[in-house]
């Protein structure tokens, strides 16, 4: 839940979840 399917507009820096959740 904290990938490029929570982050499609962050491109992929923050696949990781830092931005995401």
């Amino acid at each position: 839940m904290s990938q490029v399917s929570d982050a499609p507009f962050f491109s992929k820096p923050y696949e990781s979840g830092a931005l995401t959740n």
